[in-house]
């Protein structure tokens, strides 16, 4: 049987709630809800290692990047093309990027949870930057 739009189908039929897809445990006996999930990684990058962003997640939906080496030359490439003008684009796009993460919710989480950025913060400062334009 197909599980209602929005749910995931389980290889012997199970349907999972979203709020079970990615937690850390796994609902679906092939594990299936766990199976594609980001998970929180260490990345070097010195411009923002030194401002205090040393963690993000891989896969990174930002850049389609799976491994270190695609996202930091990514990033640096969004780095080149950035505006001068706008008041503080690299401490932004290093905490867009580079978003840390918090402890896990439960013991069978094997690795920390992301954290997104605030969307309030994102799109001020992405209207700010273009309003200056």
């Amino acid at each position: 049987a197909e599980c209602p739009r929005g749910i995931l189908t389980c290889d012997n039929g199970t349907c999972i709630s979203p709020d079970y897809v990615c937690d850390g445990n796994s609902d679906c006996f092939d594990k299936k809800d766990e199976a594609s999930c980001a998970r929180c990684t260490r990345l070097e990058h010195p411009l923002c290692n030194n401002m205090g962003f040393t963690e993000s997640r891989l896969p990174n939906k930002v850049f389609n990047c799976d491994d270190n080496d695609c996202l930091k030359k990514e990033f640096d490439k969004l780095l080149r093309s950035m505006d001068e003008s706008c008041v503080n684009t690299e401490y932004f796009y290093c905490a867009y990027v580079f978003h840390g993460c918090l402890p896990a919710r439960g013991a069978a989480l094997s690795s920390p949870e992301p954290v997104l950025p605030c969307y309030e913060a994102c799109t001020a400062a992405r209207d700010y930057c273009y309003s200056q334009a």
